[in-house]
């Protein structure tokens, strides 16, 4: 038989009378028998009686020790105590218990609520660019596992708030504490180690990496800066667990998608093993079909790694996403600090609630009733800034004091802080009723 092939270079050939198994073959009226098998050289398999593997046992002599008398009463047993008794109550503890948003919520200002552990601290840090003071007395404090965000307008100094917390730039006053040192004091490879456990995602992925490097190296001289575990397989295992092929260590960031890039900048930052992760805006330059992979990125990477994140950010559905707590900053203050859902669905100051409604609902029916009522006014100028609280020339509810005195951040109601004169004494009147 032929097979199919292309007639040009096939054979033309004349049918046969006959069959395909030929003569004298399997089926055919004289095919040859099959010959028989021959008989076996060997009779069978020996029979041999089963012996015992082992000699059998003999029986265990007795013990000739005395047996054993009773020395104390039998009616119980006397256990010591495993701690002292102590003279104070147990700290109370957050109820759930499942690794929920709920569950992982903590103390209003960091240290003060003394349910983690604090592993990055900011105290009264403050900046300044000539006469512009991007910070003025900025104090946060991160724990264990938790996810900070940050929110603000343009210009309230939250990337500027992100890049001394990395000592990117050195603070014009105030202290940074990582796990209990201070980094403000460290200089040269002490600092290099200190702040390896600290790494920093940018919001442009184009611009943070090196167009002429390709990603498996830019991952790699991470880990030759600071001296870790080396080789292509750590390159391969780093990009896996962003969700990119090993193959594409060979690639230069201009092959890339935006959502790839920023996907090799977070496994570049991965690769100095850190405890805590600054994101300065890291999905605002993606297309929006990418930021909810990047945003679930996130969110697997911490649950995994135990990570604790500082997420800077000016879309609040975003931060209401990630974070446990949320800090909200204008001109280089924090203005209000608490857990996320207290903070956006019943904020105290009137910026975070002006923040909150400018906010599109995406319901239709919702968006349709709800009423327009923008910011008034511009950001004052940081060079300049206004007397009294820096929002009393936009806020609809300033008063006198407002003008003259800056209120303090203080916490108001547990675990949530604001700084605002009339929140205080509304919240002071209802306290007093």
């Amino acid at each position: 038989m032929d097979h199919a092939r292309p007639r040009r270079r096939r054979a033309t050939r004349r049918a046969r009378d006959r069959d395909v198994r030929r003569a004298r073959r399997r089926g055919c009226p004289h095919a040859a028998a099959v010959p028989a098998t021959r008989a076996s050289v060997h009779c069978g398999t020996a029979r041999v009686a089963a012996r015992p593997v082992r000699p059998e046992s003999r029986p265990a002599r007795a013990d000739p020790r005395d047996a054993a008398r009773p020395d104390r009463r039998t009616d119980g047993v006397s256990v010591p105590h495993a701690l002292p008794p102590g003279g104070r109550a147990l700290r109370p503890r957050d109820a759930a218990a499942d690794g929920s948003r709920q569950g992982r919520a903590r103390g209003v200002l960091g240290a003060a609520g003394g349910v983690g552990v604090v592993i990055l601290e900011a105290r009264d840090l403050a900046k300044d660019y000539g006469p512009v003071r991007a910070l003025r007395g900025v104090s946060l404090a991160l724990e264990r596992g938790e996810t900070l965000g940050i929110v603000g307008e343009s210009g309230c100094g939250k990337s500027t708030l992100a890049r001394l917390l990395v000592r990117l730039e050195e603070p014009t006053r105030g202290r940074i504490e990582f796990d209990g040192v201070d980094l403000t004091a460290l200089h040269g490879r002490r600092l290099r180690e200190r702040r390896r456990r600290i790494q920093m995602v940018f919001q442009d992925p184009y611009a943070s990496l090196d167009p002429r490097q390709t990603v498996g190296g830019a991952i790699a001289e991470v880990l030759r800066v600071h001296d870790l575990a080396r080789g292509a397989g750590r390159v391969a295992e780093l990009l896996g667990m962003v969700g990119l092929a090993a193959g594409h260590a060979d690639r230069y960031p201009h092959e890339l998608s935006g959502g790839q890039r920023q996907r090799v900048s977070v496994a570049r930052s991965l690769a100095a093993e850190p405890v805590v992760l600054i994101l300065d805006e890291p999905v605002s330059a993606l297309d929006v079909s990418v930021r909810a992979e990047v945003m679930n990125l996130l969110v697997r990477l911490r649950d995994e790694l135990g990570l604790s994140y500082v997420f800077i950010s000016h879309d609040l559905s975003m931060v209401r996403h990630l974070s446990d707590r949320i800090a909200v900053m204008y001109l280089g203050r924090v203005v209000e600090l608490g857990p996320w859902d207290a903070v956006l669905d019943v904020p105290l100051h009137p910026y975070t609630g002006a923040l909150r409604d400018a906010m599109p609902v995406p319901d239709p029916e919702l968006e349709a009733g709800r009423v327009d009522a923008p910011i008034r006014g511009e950001v004052p100028n940081p060079a300049a800034p206004p007397s009294g609280c820096p929002f009393h020339p936009r806020c609809p509810l300033a008063e006198e004091i407002c003008r003259e005195i800056r209120p303090e951040l203080l916490e108001l109601l547990p675990a949530h802080a604001a700084a605002c004169h009339v929140a205080a004494r509304e919240v002071s009147a209802v306290r007093s009723a």
